[in-house]
């Protein structure tokens, strides 16, 4: 028999993976996890969809929030998607929201801030993105691609993207996440290179977006920031380049429960509708 109640997801779409958190009527967060990758699309979504309706019992969802990495233009369309690219140009009329995966983390962030907070959230996962709030007001609301960080230049060697990102490290060593953190733990100088390197370019990223927004946080989330010594490039690189003053009227740090920061806000966007 079916679930009366109220069921509300929010569903986190990634490129390696899709991560759906489910709240019934009494709150209580079930969280499923799937692969996915370049050929992920539409159809496979709907798949997931269905079938978390199914195990949890409900006939359907009173409210769906869906965050995905790419373009999305303000009716909820996904217009591009680098590492998702069957996305282009769906709309999915079940969902309540859909908006970019960086501006569901934003909307994380700003939950327990004042309301005129500027403010920042940052992803370093399969690509690098950002989203930002000025004085409360978040910046895709009036230009809906504010933020992609990833695609833009960082010197002359290429984008954050291409030097900072989970799939630039993946590409430059050839290896899959869980064997450059082995490697890494058990001391591989190549991998701790390459994660070194990834990190300060991540540094960089935020080093900038600091000195143009100087928000009062940022907040960082991402499976790439987990790489043993990435993290700590990076903010040894911010300490070392950003002006003092503006780095001491900023926090920046790690979200908390960092896997569920997109899902969470892509939902409360969902309810706010």
């Amino acid at each position: 028999m079916a679930n009366t109640g109220n069921l509300h997801l929010g569903v986190d779409l990634g490129g390696t993976k899709l991560l759906v958190a489910a709240y019934d009527s009494d709150r209580n967060p079930r969280v499923w996890r799937f692969a996915t990758g370049p050929e992920f699309g539409p159809a496979e979504i709907g798949n997931v969809i269905a079938l978390v309706k199914r195990e949890t019992g409900h006939a359907g969802a009173a409210v769906i929030g869906l965050a995905v990495p790419g373009l999305v233009d303000d009716t909820g369309t996904v217009l591009e998607s680098d590492v998702l690219p069957r996305l282009a140009g769906w709309r999915p009329d079940w969902a309540s929201a859909v908006l970019n995966d960086g501006e569901a983390a934003l909307v994380s962030v700003a939950a327990g801030e004042k309301p005129e907070a500027t403010l920042a959230a940052v992803g370093c996962g399969t690509g690098i993105v950002a989203a930002i709030q000025v004085a409360g007001v978040r910046l895709r609301r009036f230009r809906p691609f504010a933020g992609e960080l990833g695609v833009a230049p960082c010197g002359r060697e290429g984008t954050f993207d291409e030097l900072a990102s989970g799939n630039a490290l993946l590409q430059r060593l050839k290896l899959d996440a869980e064997e450059i953190t082995a490697r890494t733990q058990r001391g591989d100088e190549q991998c701790r290179k390459a994660i070194r390197a990834a990190g300060e370019a991540f540094g960089i990223g935020l080093t900038t977006l600091l000195h143009l927004v100087h928000p009062g946080r940022i907040g960082l989330y991402g499976g790439t920031l987990r790489y043993p010594g990435y993290l700590e490039a990076a903010m040894t690189m911010l300490n070392e380049k950003a002006h003092p003053i503006l780095l001491r009227q900023c926090r920046v740090e790690m979200m908390r429960d960092t896997d569920l920061v997109v899902a969470q806000g892509a939902l409360r966007e969902a309810l706010r509708r």
